[in-house]
């Protein structure tokens, strides 16, 4: 069931609703005097409030008995975070990392030291890539190379490189070595 009611005012009885509001409102503000009362405001921990000093106290002492039994509690000796919860490095931990260090380097240089490599594995620069097609090619149309090209690789460049390194070095100057053959990733698909 629905009850519809239309109401027609029209605004100049809107008005005088309003001003009859208004009016009796002002009539009631002046029958009732309205008195203001000043606000003291508490101070904290300036003496005045007593209560919130006593508190303060009794925080501190407990403490101090805290810190007393649990030290490692005390906010000095906790260590600050660094990055996503990481703990800042002791100076005895640093040095202990860094002796590590320094351990780890001697016996990796001893290591080299005990066994040298003479194959580099580098780009072959344009120089090399000209001397294999000069030297040890010398117009071949098959990339087989020799033991001693290797020996003369060493000699003209300083350092060794492997006679299959040659090798296959040749086969893609002379268009015949297809890198990503067999393989399922490649520039080739």
């Amino acid at each position: 069931m629905k009850i519809t009611i239309n109401i027609d005012i029209s605004g100049e009885e809107i008005g005088k609703i309003l001003k009859g509001a208004l009016i009796g409102a002002k009539q009631e503000l002046a029958k009732k005097p309205v008195k203001f009362r000043k606000v003291k405001k508490k101070v904290r921990y300036g003496g005045q409030n007593l209560d919130i000093d006593e508190e303060f106290a009794a925080q501190q002492k407990v403490a101090e008995e805290v810190t007393k039994e649990h030290p490692s509690l005390l906010k000095d000796e906790v260590p600050k975070k660094r990055g996503r919860g990481r703990p800042r490095l002791t100076p005895e931990q640093k040095l202990e990392r860094r002796k590590a260090r320094l351990a780890a380097k001697k016996s990796n240089v001893e290591a080299v030291k005990e066994k040298p490599s003479k194959v580099v594995k580098r780009r072959w620069t344009t120089q090399e890539k000209a001397w294999l097609q000069t030297v040890a090619m010398k117009g071949k149309k098959k990339a087989s190379i020799s033991k001693s090209m290797v020996k003369k690789f060493e000699k003209q460049f300083g350092y060794e490189r492997s006679l299959k390194s040659l090798e296959m070095k040749a086969q893609d100057l002379l268009g015949k070595r297809d890198k990503y053959k067999d393989k399922k990733y490649g520039k080739r698909k």
